[in-house]
């Protein structure tokens, strides 16, 4: 259990750290008071096997947002429709076909 918390220690250190680096204010603050939360957050944890995948996830957001240089989670599961290009279109398809249906609704009548 010793070396779970050296680790845990380790890795808060080294996000803090990292936090420091980044170039906006707004964006050090925020992973400092992220990390503060969400190492928190997850104090009460004690299974061994629970810390350890807390720990991989941790380090793998923190890899990524240096990767990516984006402090913010990335999120995997968008709703449909909620991305730039993609939802225009489908947008603008549900829109005309909306038309040409009341177009020949109306004519119906």
């Amino acid at each position: 259990m010793r070396s779970l918390r050296s680790q845990v220690l380790s890795l808060y250190r080294q996000i803090l750290r990292t936090g420091q680096s980044w170039p906006s204010v707004a964006e050090q603050m925020y992973i400092a008071k992220e990390a503060q939360t969400s190492f928190r957050a997850s104090k009460s944890v004690s299974d061994a096997s629970a810390i350890s995948k807390l720990l991989s996830d941790a380090q793998q957001r923190l890899e990524i947002g240096v990767h990516y240089k984006n402090p913010y989670p990335r999120l995997h599961n968008l709703p449909p429709g909620s991305t730039g290009e993609q939802s225009r279109k489908h947008k603008l398809a549900s829109l005309q076909s909306s038309a040409s249906s009341s177009t020949s609704q109306s004519l119906e009548w």
